[in-house]
């Protein structure tokens, strides 16, 4: 039995300093452990990995929360999953047309100028329209960008 609680408790904290390392820049300060235990200790680090693997720096790198920095594919992305949460109703109805000031400013919002933006989403409105979550609709917008080669 002594030998299982040393086990675990080495594995607790090999884990608990894999996780504690996470963050921005340089690696240091960024996840919820930082902000609740910010002293490099022993037990810092344990509390910190602790933390950090019940809610990952990885929401602080997305949100630009819990002192980290936010991510650049997160910021490249904001404006365009703003604009499709406050407009998804008329974007969606001009996408399935090809064209319109809606889609023609969804397009500006993710670098996109080209003619051929309004054919792409006509073309996969079928799959972009059962995307209802914006971030996830950009994503699936990037992803037939890329594949079409348009815009990148």
């Amino acid at each position: 039995m002594k030998k299982f609680f040393a086990v675990l408790a080495l594995v607790t904290v090999g884990a608990s300093m894999a996780h504690a390392g996470n963050g921005n820049s340089g690696g240091d300060g960024c996840g919820l452990g930082w902000q609740i235990f910010d002293k490099k200790t022993l037990v810092g680090t344990f509390i910190r990995g602790t933390t950090n693997s019940v809610v990952p720096p990885s929401f602080g790198m997305t949100t630009g929360t819990i002192g980290c920095d936010q991510h650049p594919i997160a910021m490249n992305n904001q404006e365009a999953v703003q604009y499709v949460a406050a407009n998804y109703e008329s974007l969606m109805i001009e996408a399935a047309q090809g064209n319109g000031e809606y889609v023609t400013a969804f397009g500006a919002t993710l670098n996109c100028g080209s003619s051929e933006f309004g054919a792409l989403l006509q073309k996969n409105y079928k799959a972009l329209s059962t995307v209802k979550n914006a971030a996830d609709f950009v994503g699936a917008v990037k992803g037939e960008m890329t594949k079409a080669n348009l815009c990148i």
